[in-house]
């Protein structure tokens, strides 16, 4: 596969997880922070900001290398370690 095609699918993988991991989340958001906003302590508040954004960093990214490598060559495998 030509890479500028293995570089647009992959592009499209992550935008697509984006968008829905971004959408999901904004909808927990509004259900959870609506009745209880407020309530978590200030530390608190700042792991579950620092946590939602690495999940909309790290989830994308996860699913754009799976699909990267899975579109590259084929790597050989270690028949002694298939035969175990």
């Amino acid at each position: 596969m030509k890479w500028l095609a293995r570089l647009a699918i992959t592009f499209t993988v992550w935008l697509a997880v984006a968008v829905t991991m971004a959408t999901v989340l904004f909808i927990l958001l509004c259900v959870v922070a609506g009745p209880h906003s407020g309530v978590l302590l200030r530390p608190l508040e700042v792991a579950v900001w620092i946590a939602g954004y690495a999940v909309i960093i790290v989830v994308p990214l996860f699913a754009a290398v799976i699909v990267y490598r899975r579109l590259g060559p084929p790597v050989a495998t270690d028949p002694q370690r298939d035969s175990a």
